[in-house]
């Protein structure tokens, strides 16, 4: 069996993609093999593990494991079959239904009134969109009260226990760094060298039938580089912060089989996009669109085919060390360039670039972050704080909220405008640094900022889009609907902080010819004009 066929079992449209219950790899067939010796244990796993041991020594318990649609809830539950006593029964996918005359939802009332009826254990996989469904359209008032009080609350009844993939996040922010671990061991696991899928490369490397086996061959010899396997996680925790994109076994999986696959190269492929998720999400990430001094002298020097000594001595120890052949499209080194950034080259002629492949929105997010969400109480810590609120959030938020009003000065915010007049409040808001040393609400991919607006507390959940769009309103841009998730984020902060403004003891009305200034002392109101 060729190498290429043997890849099939990553891809999604494979009969690979999805384990089901009857389903049980034939150890004679080189395929179920391949997908056996390529599995992944998750994080969630020894949780399931302690769950179905206690549905093991208690009858009549539920277990709801929760996701997301490929996610590898069907695999997971699979593999613990085997090990499941007699009274424990499985349903490993409740968005199907087994009649054409019943929905996803009616199934499981049929499922759920026959547990109540036995003496049964159950395991159900599902999606946690089909939980809110069950919830809102299912009968058994037993099985609502209990997904009502896990959805709702986090809280179980008993005799129910809910695990959720959400709660095992494939990327974690951390003091030091970013881990990935689930990422990081199924492209080690596809490159290990005593796998069964790296043993078929081997032997079909140094002999390929046709230009598309050699291809492949070459994408694969490149993705077994830990520095390229590197970059790969990189981009795809980017996707997850700026697009908000979730990494399922089944989609990393496929986008792996894409990467080698592919029409082009590993690293064309990369940012080609096409019909998988995450493929799709990383085109807006393509280095050649980047448009710096070193990035287009060198395309222009390609197109006009000017000669590069340092650059013929790059391409011909790439081509040494993985076969690459020399390509006809410039952006394409440009891509191969930023696939090497970290690798150890004797040409160094990549090293120029690396300046411009900096990721420094995602580094600034990352360390604005940590402050909040690992706060010590520093200088270092506290000067980063300063910064973050003083010259980028309050900034922004002024600027934002006084869009119509420009000519109010630092701690003038608009409150409302009617017909030619504006109303204007003086107010002070400063970051609350006692709030962000006591702050326990923790997410994997958004942190809290604190302020003291007047004598109110105000806490703004805040993103990586949302941090880029308060730079973008500091170098003079107006929001449009095409920033609209942030826009909604920021749109939320600026009414609360108008709300707030409305009850200051002191507010200014304007129009074009005349200021006045009016404020509350105890009982009575004094006017001046300004």
């Amino acid at each position: 069996m060729r190498f290429i066929d043997v890849l099939s079992v990553l891809s999604k449209s494979s009969p690979y993609a999805v384990s089901t219950e009857n389903k049980y790899p034939d150890l004679n067939n080189l395929l179920d093999k391949v997908k056996k010796d390529l599995y992944v244990t998750m994080p969630i796993e020894q949780k399931v593990k302690e769950v179905m041991s206690l549905l093991n020594d208690r009858p009549r318990q539920v277990f709801f494991l929760c996701g997301s649609s490929g996610d590898g809830k069907s695999e997971l539950l699979v593999n613990t079959i085997d090990e499941a006593e007699e009274h424990v029964r499985f349903h490993l996918d409740a968005t199907h239904s087994f009649d054409p005359h019943e929905n996803a939802v009616q199934t499981l009332d049929k499922l759920f009134d026959e547990f109540e009826q036995g003496k049964f254990s159950l395991v159900v996989g599902i999606n946690v969109g089909m939980l809110g469904n069950y919830e809102q359209e299912g009968r058994n008032t037993l099985f609502k009260s209990a997904i009502k009080a896990f959805q709702h609350n986090k809280t179980e009844v008993a005799g129910f226990t809910f695990v959720s993939f959400e709660d095992y996040p494939k990327f974690e922010i951390t003091p030091n760094g970013v881990q990935a671990d689930f990422a990081r061991k199924v492209m080690a696991r596809i490159t290990s060298p005593d796998s069964l899928l790296f043993k078929i490369y081997q032997r079909e490397s140094d002999h390929q039938p046709d230009a598309e086996s050699q291809r492949i061959v070459i994408n694969y010899r490149l993705m077994c580089l830990p520095e390229v396997q590197d970059v790969i996680v990189e981009l795809l925790f980017k996707a997850r912060l700026v697009r908000d994109q979730f990494l399922t076994a089944r989609g990393l999986l496929d986008f792996v089989y894409h990467l080698l696959t592919g029409a082009g190269y590993l690293f064309d492929n990369l940012f080609s996009g096409g019909d998988n998720e995450l493929a799709d999400k990383l085109v807006e990430f393509d280095p050649a669109l980047l448009r710096t001094k070193v990035i287009d002298r060198f395309l222009m020097a390609e197109d006009l085919k000017l000669e590069n000594r340092q650059f013929d001595v790059f391409c011909t120890e790439v081509a040494e060390k993985y076969d690459l052949p020399s390509l006809s499209n410039p952006k394409s080194y440009i891509r191969l360039f930023y696939i090497l950034k970290n690798s150890e080259l004797e040409a160094n002629f990549t090293k120029q670039f690396q300046r411009d492949f900096v990721q420094h929105l995602l580094s600034d997010y990352l360390d604005v972050y940590r402050v909040h969400v690992f706060f010590e109480d520093t200088l270092t810590c506290r000067e980063k704080l300063k910064a973050f609120y003083n010259k980028k959030l309050i900034s922004a938020l002024r600027l934002y909220i006084n869009r119509n009003a420009p000519q109010l000065s630092n701690k003038q915010f608009l409150v409302a405008q009617l017909e030619n007049y504006k109303i204007a409040a003086q107010l002070d808001i400063k970051p609350d640094i006692a709030a962000i040393k006591a702050n326990k609400s923790v997410k994997p991919n958004t942190f809290f900022a604190h302020l003291k607006v007047g004598g109110e507390l105000l806490a703004v959940e805040v993103n990586i889009n949302l941090f880029e769009l308060l730079d973008r309103i500091n170098a003079g841009y107006r929001p449009s609907k095409n920033d609209r998730s942030a826009v909604i984020l920021l749109n939320e902060v600026a009414s609360k902080i108008a709300l707030i403004a409305r009850e200051s003891s002191e507010l200014l009305i304007s129009s074009e010819s005349a200021q006045y200034k009016f404020s509350q002392d105890d009982d009575y109101i004094e006017a001046e004009e300004l």
